[in-house]
């Protein structure tokens, strides 16, 4: 009996042990980047997390030059094929495409990385979405100033030129 009693408080203590070391692991949401995709000129990753599916403005290749649209999602055709929200311009995503005229942002975006668009000096028009919560450091810093920029974004100080 004495064994028994023994084998019993060693198996409890296993199953406590792999909870307390399992249980930090639930209730967060990690990214998971699945694949990447290229539109134009511009490469998306696409992530999954156990709150859903997104895609992110990763990269742009090349000198951009002209008007760029960033479209609300994004179509990824893998195992689980289908449209993607794109959620956010990563950090560096446009820098130094300084042949960039315009950029238009979808109402999608949330959050816009650090210096996304830093020394885009072509840049003269932005339209940042209600949308956008977040705007990380340096995101248009060597931007030309330009009025129009600075008065749509009285939501985001630190952006004005």
């Amino acid at each position: 009996m004495k064994n028994n009693r023994y084998s019993i408080s060693i198996r409890h203590a296993l199953m406590l042990l792999v909870l307390l070391l399992g249980l930090p692991y639930f209730g967060y949401a990690y990214d998971y980047p699945y694949g990447s995709i290229r539109k134009g000129e511009i490469v998306y990753d696409i992530y999954y997390t156990s709150q859903g599916e997104y895609a992110k403005c990763r990269r742009c290749d090349g000198a951009a030059t002209g008007d760029i649209v960033i479209p609300s999602s994004v179509y990824f055709k893998l195992a689980v094929s289908g449209y993607y929200p794109v959620i956010s311009i990563d950090s560096d995503a446009f820098s130094g495409c300084s042949g960039l005229t315009s950029i238009e942002i979808p109402e999608s975006v949330t959050s816009i990385g650090n210096s996304a668009f830093a020394g885009c000096s072509g840049l003269t028009s932005i339209e940042i979405p209600n949308s956008v919560t977040s705007i990380g450091w340096d995101a248009f810093s060597g931007c030309i100033y330009n009025h129009r920029t600075t008065k749509t974004n009285q939501k985001y100080p630190s952006v004005n030129l």
